[in-house]
């Protein structure tokens, strides 16, 4: 008894199929799979839906006299077909504030690894959560992907965000008719600057730390409407230019 034809020993089809002959002719064939009852059969034979794992198949032959051989086997393995589906990678939280940020993600394979990018930086190896600090102002671009147990490697996901300049504001924050006071309300330092006073005259200040205020004054009175502009040359970046302004009447 010979088989002929047979499923390689290792396999990802759920089909098998099996050719054999007798060393007599006119011999007839009795088969069976994983230890099924033996049944009549004829060469070739076919199975199909077979499940993962090990495989067995016998056959043997009965001649014209009644004479039966023993059987012929073969084994064989139906293994799962290899991976290669990449992993979908979710960014589930995103902390952004000022120069630090923080994430959090997960991947859709279990036992994946992770890569990071930081504004467009070469990926590296990374874990959940990945922290970021000594962040400068500016648009910056986070990225994570991950690679699954059989080395695929899946699509970034991407989280975008903008870290705001600090900046000063200047205003007067008090005017009379004889002094003024001003005060940087930003969160940024301002540098040098000229507060005009009109029917007054100008006065320079060094700078203000966020913050900080400074007061100014003068002896002389005058008669009218005395408008008190900061910065009126706009020397100074500032996150809100239109709040820097006061004005009174004054009768002396």
């Amino acid at each position: 008894m010979t088989i002929l034809a047979r499923p390689p020993g290792e396999t990802t089809s759920g089909e098998a199929s099996f050719s054999f002959r007798a060393s007599e002719p006119g011999a007839t064939f009795a088969c069976r799979l994983d230890g099924a009852p033996l049944a009549a059969c004829g060469s070739p034979v076919a199975y199909a839906g077979l499940a993962l794992g090990a495989h067995t198949f016998a056959v043997r032959a009965r001649d014209r006299a009644g004479n039966t051989g023993p059987a012929a086997t073969a084994g064989w393995t139906v293994v799962p077909p290899p991976d290669t589906t990449p992993p979908s990678t979710s960014i589930v939280s995103a902390t952004t504030g000022g120069p630090e940020a923080t994430f959090v993600f997960t991947a859709s394979e279990a036992g994946s690894t992770f890569s990071c990018s930081l504004d467009g930086s070469p990926f590296e190896a990374c874990a959940s959560p990945r922290a970021h600090t000594g962040l400068v102002p500016g648009a910056h671009t986070f990225a994570v992907r991950a690679t699954d147990g059989a080395g695929n490697t899946g699509e970034a996901a991407i989280h975008t965000w903008t870290i705001v300049q600090p900046l000063p504001d200047l205003v007067i924050s008090a005017l009379t008719r004889s002094g003024f006071t001003v005060t940087n309300t930003g969160s940024a330092a301002a540098g040098s600057f000229v507060v005009s006073v009109t029917l007054i005259g100008t006065f320079t200040l060094p700078g203000l730390a966020a913050g900080q205020s400074a007061t100014r004054t003068w002896s002389i009175c005058r008669v009218g409407t005395l408008t008190a502009i900061a910065d009126r040359g706009a020397a100074v970046l500032e996150s809100d230019e239109t709040n820097n302004t006061r004005s009174i009447t004054s009768a002396c």
